[in-house]
């Protein structure tokens, strides 16, 4: 018998930690010119709040990353890259063939396995 988990990301890209994603592509080995160049494209970023057409003041946003633009997709798939190699470090899961299976991962999709 086996437990099944489905893990769903709501807003994934709003609660993806700088700090943690910079630490990430370093253990990735990712060329430093790259990293500081992902930096760059994720630091500082400045948000406002509308509300009935008037903007508050702005403030500096720390987790999120900018909607609109190719990379945060790329940056957020290798942070969870990060915890799937984790995972698959644990002894558990269900043998498929000769594969011993602890974690199914499609995109933002998540499916965790235990044995009960």
């Amino acid at each position: 018998m086996h437990n099944i988990y489905l893990l769903i990301f709501q807003k994934a890209y709003d609660s993806t930690h700088r700090n943690t994603l910079r630490k990430c592509i370093q253990e990735f080995k990712i060329p430093k010119k790259l990293i500081n160049m992902c930096k760059t494209c994720t630091q500082k970023t400045r948000s406002a709040v509308r509300v009935e057409g008037t903007f508050s003041s702005f403030f500096e946003n720390n987790t999120s990353l900018k909607q609109g633009n190719p990379l945060p997709p790329i940056l957020f798939n290798l942070t969870l890259q990060k915890g799937i190699q984790s995972i698959k470090m644990l002894p558990s899961g269900i043998k498929i063939g000769t594969e011993q299976m602890n974690v199914l991962a499609y995109a933002d999709d998540i499916v965790l396995i235990e044995k009960n």
